[in-house]
Order: C-alpha cells, then sequence, then structure tokens
C-alpha cells in the first residue's frame, strides 16, 4: 500500500513575517551589543617644543560615574593622514593613564600647496567605546625671541613667522603670545599682562619686571608660547636672560631648631642627662639585687658547712 505524501502549502505571506521576524531579531542583537558601549570623544592638539620637536596628541575620553567624562586608558588610537589621494595611516598609539595618545611628527608628512597639514584620529573597532574621530588642520609656525642681555628694560621681542612655499619666512600678524619665566615646576605668567598680540611685522615687544628671583647666578629663563591658536596649535621658545635677582646661598640653610631636621644643643644635652641618669639608677637597682643575692647564696653555704 503506499502512501501519500500530505503537502503542506506555505503562503508567501507566511514566508514574509518569518523573514521579517528573523532581521528583527539579529538587528536587535546588533544594537543590543551597540548599546553596551560606551560612549567616547577624541580631541586632537599639535604642539612644537623649543628645541623644535613636535607632537600630535589625541585626547581619549568616555562617561564614566554620573555621567562625567572621564579619560580612556589603554585604547588604541589610529592616527590617518589625510592627502588629495585618500587617507593614509601613520601609527596606532595606546593612551596613557591621562588618556593622552602622543604621535612623534612624522618629517616624511606631507602638506598641501598652503602649507597645511591634516591629520585625523580615530578610535574604531574597540570592544568598550563606541567608534570616535576628530580631524586637525595646522600650519608650523617659527616663534623666536630677540633680545639684549645687557639691556636695563628687559626688553623682549618675539617673532611669529611661517615659512612659505617659496622657502622665505612670512611674518603673522595678530596672534597672540604669552611670555612666561620658567619655574622648577613649570611655567609662570612674567606679570599680570603677559598677552601680548604680534603686529604687522610679526613682532610681539614685552618687557620683563625686574623683581623676578633668578638664584645665585642671576640667571632667569625667558618662555614665549603660542597657546592653543586654531591655525599653528601650540608653539613654545624660551631663552636665558641675567636679568634676575641674585639669591645668595645660605652657608646654613637648616640651622639646629625645634621645627628643624636639626634639634638645638641645649635640648639634646637636657635629653641625654635625662636619660642617662633614668637608666644609671636602673642598673645601680640591678647591680645591688645581684649583690644581695650572691651574699645570701655565700651565707647560706657558710650554715651548711658550720
Amino acid at each position: 500500500m503506499k502512501k501519500k505524501k500530505i503537502k503542506i502549502p506555505v503562503s508567501k505571506t507566511f514566508l514574509a513575517i518569518a523573514a521579517c521576524l528573523l532581521f528583527n531579531s539579529v538587528t536587535a542583537q546588533v544594537d543590543s551589543a551597540g548599546q553596551d558601549k560606551k560612549e567616547s570623544a577624541v580631541e586632537l592638539s599639535f604642539y612644537k617644543k623649543a628645541d623644535l620637536s613636535k607632537t600630535i596628541s589625541a585626547l581619549v575620553t568616555t562617561v564614566g560615574i554620573n555621567d562625567k567624562w572621564v579619560p580612556a586608558t589603554g585604547v588604541n588610537i589610529n592616527f590617518y593622514t589625510q592627502t588629495k589621494s585618500g587617507t593614509t595611516i601613520l601609527k596606532t598609539v595606546v593612551t596613557n593613564a591621562g588618556g593622552i595618545g602622543i604621535l612623534p611628527f612624522p618629517d616624511s608628512l606631507s602638506k598641501d600647496a598652503q602649507g597645511v597639514y591634516r591629520i585625523i584620529a580615530r578610535l574604531e573597532n574597540n570592544s568598550l567605546y563606541k567608534d570616535a574621530e576628530e580631524s586637525i588642520e595646522f600650519k608650523e609656525a617659527n616663534l623666536m625671541l630677540k633680545f639684549n642681555p645687557a639691556d636695563s628694560a628687559h626688553e623682549v621681542t618675539a617673532m611669529v613667522t611661517e615659512t612659505g612655499s617659496d622657502g622665505k619666512e612670512i611674518p603673522v600678524a595678530e596672534t597672540e603670545v604669552s611670555f612666561f619665566v620658567q619655574r622648577l615646576f613649570g611655567t609662570m605668567p612674567a606679570n599680570e599682562d603677559y598677552v601680548i598680540s604680534t603686529d604687522k611685522d610679526g613682532q610681539a615687544v614685552f618687557s620683563y619686571p625686574g623683581d623676578i628671583t633668578g638664584g645665585r647666578t642671576g640667571k632667569i629663563t625667558i618662555v614665549a608660547k603660542i597657546l592653543d591658536n586654531k591655525l599653528f596649535g601650540t608653539v613654545e621658545t624660551k631663552s636665558d636672560a641675567p636679568w634676575g635677582i641674585v639669591v645668595p646661598v645660605e652657608t646654613n640653610p637648616f640651622p639646629r631648631a625645634l621645627i628643624m631636621p636639626k634639634a638645638p644643643l641645649q635640648l639634646i644635652i637636657t635629653l641625654v642627662l635625662i636619660f642617662g641618669g633614668i637608666w644609671t639608677t636602673y642598673f645601680f637597682i640591678f647591680y645591688q639585687l645581684k649583690k644581695i643575692n650572691e651574699d645570701d647564696h655565700v651565707k647560706k653555704v657558710s650554715e651548711i658547712n658550720y
């Protein structure tokens, strides 16, 4: 007896509904995975130091406790350069404890006809953070100091220029230059009005006050900076000048006193006499007790022999 095959009719509507449900399920899973990642942001900056070394820094932050933005540490940041032919990766850098990834400026980095560099930093394909990107366009400025060490007015001229396509220096006007003095733990403003804008010749003239201390040699380190400029980033230069007040070296920087590491001699002698007397009394008592014990022992031996 032959068995008849029963065919269950499947409508096109049913297939369409099943496909939609499957698509929505996959999409929900993808969205759920994306929602688990934290928000992130990237901030780029360019820094040209006084020794002419140049760096590009990427600050990566993420949302932490109480919705506050905090540094993202140990994150891979990809640096790219943007040219007419497209985007080329330069290097991958890992952020430090402060969430900063530093890229040394490549000497081979190309610029356009106007001398503009274009850099892109991307946080991408990270399992903890959502993708983030930031781009920056900047030119390289030259900052130089000119002054006369013997000038009693302590006048300094900062010159801001940029290199043209023909290799010549072009003055940059209306650029703010800040003047500082180098100290042990950083720089401090030279006075209250320490920010001067350059004139049409690219020069900013500043007079250093005469009450700055300069140690035992009277030498101070003059520091000039272009800070967070939209076009040039941060540029720094420094030079030494003999304009500081000479501060003589103290012959005895740590005198004997109660608040100093070395106590006064009178106090030391007093404490030695007090503790010496106490310990002398202890030793005298121990000696007497030992002598009494020996005398008792001799007396008992003599009584037994008798």
